[in-house]
């Protein structure tokens, strides 16, 4: 997908499936073969043992599937979740997350009416044959999804590209003939397909990406000018839910930011975030092929999705241009998520973004206006901090606060218009 992504976990099943019964009657988990060990009694013991109209199979919940898995629950806090792995080794993990984890090649009797397919094609032979698997897992009735690559777009000048760009014919590469035949089964079962750009993800104690890649190579045998493209984890699995909620049928949609950017960009924002300790060197190929711009706009449109990280450079705290955002622009959040321990967002546009939502566009002269000026300044200052990580207790400069509310007041008092005087006058019949 054009990133160097490390998936936990990703694995695709063999499973074995009654006829369908597409009714709004749950079905049952059929009794354990011998075989199936103890991984699958670990998914039973975390089941109801019935399927509820929510109920979600991951296959392959890695990093994406996990992400998903959780901004599903977010929709809907009663559903299970259920994940096909090929080892036990992540088992643990899955399961204090919520995650009911399973051993590809488990006897599973019942279907689901989500299903995401989020395996890797690297490690199973009969990539189109695990889909297809996959897909006898879902009982028609809500999405199943296939999360698929750019690849298959058959463009590499570093022209535009969107949804309607043609495909590369089968035969002229292993790798997209591969992606091409996952995505023919998907499609023949109604399911849809999502083409995903280079992933990316940043956590305190973990980062995925190409640019991390690069930066550990320090000098790389590509061409600095060829044109990749971008999406964050998170708008990637936001991107995924969006289209379980429509819950629509045989379609292909395109994941991505809409900002391309060259590999010599890439790392000269990286350079520009001072985020990271390590430098990278450069580019030294010259004669490999050059990439693709995409746009997703249509995908946009139809689904009414934007992502939360409009661009690389605006995940790493840069303008555009690559200039840094102020501190008044930016803001770190804890968001107390489960999916790895210790993950932040870099909120950009903060002030700007809080201040439209909750005043939606208005002239400005609503005391709420200064009320959540005050809260995000001294959020963003070091009048007040919150630590959620460490064990330290939150903690408030008195003194500053004090001034901030004076001045607060005192700037409320010079722009609030005087009060209309009203007289009623009472007539009496």
């Amino acid at each position: 997908m054009g990133a160097i992504s490390l998936a936990c976990a990703t694995t695709t099943p063999t499973i074995t499936t009654t006829t369908s019964q597409r009714n709004n009657r749950p079905t049952h988990f059929s009794k354990p073969t011998p075989t199936e060990g103890a991984a699958n009694e670990e998914m039973k013991a975390g089941s109801t043992g019935l399927v509820g109209e929510n109920d979600l199979l991951i296959v392959g919940p890695g990093v994406l599937g996990r992400i998903v898995a959780e901004k599903w629950r977010e929709e809907h806090p009663g559903c299970q979740i259920f994940g096909q792995t090929v080892t036990t080794d992540h088992h643990d993990e899955l399961i204090k997350m919520g995650i009911n984890p399973s051993l590809k090649g488990n006897e599973v009797m019942n279907r689901f009416p989500y299903v995401i397919f989020c395996a890797p094609p690297s490690r199973t032979s009969d990539y189109s044959g695990d889909v297809r698997l996959a897909a006898l897992n879902w009982n028609g009735e809500g999405s199943f999804l296939f999360t698929s690559s750019s690849a298959p777009y058959d463009c590499n000048d570093n022209g535009p590209c969107d949804e309607d760009t043609p495909i590369v014919p089968i035969g002229r590469s292993p790798r997209t003939d591969v992606l091409l035949k996952a995505e023919k089964v998907v499609l023949e079962y109604g399911g849809c397909v999502l083409r995903l750009a280079g992933l990316y993800i940043s956590f305190l104690i973990l980062e995925l990406g190409a640019h991390v890649y690069w930066l550990e190579k320090g000098t790389v045998e590509t061409r600095p000018d060829h044109i990749l493209n971008l999406i964050h984890y998170e708008d990637a699995a936001s991107l995924a839910i969006a289209i379980f909620k429509k819950k629509l049928r045989g379609q292909i949609f395109l994941g991505c930011d809409n900002h391309p950017l060259s590999r010599q960009e890439v790392m000269d924002l990286v350079t520009k975030s001072g985020k990271f300790s390590k430098k990278f060197e450069a580019f030294t190929g010259t004669s490999d092929p050059l990439g693709k711009r995409l746009n997703n706009s249509k995908t946009r449109k139809e689904l009414g999705w934007e992502p939360r990280y409009p661009s690389f450079a605006n995940f790493l705290g840069l303008s555009e241009s690559g200039s840094r955002l102020s501190s008044a622009e930016t803001m770190e959040l804890d968001d107390g998520s489960s999916v790895l321990s210790c993950k932040k967002y870099f909120e950009h546009y903060f002030l700007r973004r809080v201040l439209r939502e909750e005043l939606g566009g208005g002239d400005g002269s609503d005391h709420k206006l200064m009320v959540i000026a005050i809260h995000v300044v001294l959020l963003e200052s070091s009048f007040v901090w919150f630590d959620s990580v460490s064990e330290s207790e939150d903690g408030f400069d008195f003194t500053w606060i004090i001034i901030v509310i004076v001045l607060a007041l005192l700037f409320m008092a010079l722009c609030t218009p005087p009060q209309r005087r009203v007289v009623a006058v009472y007539r009496c019949y």
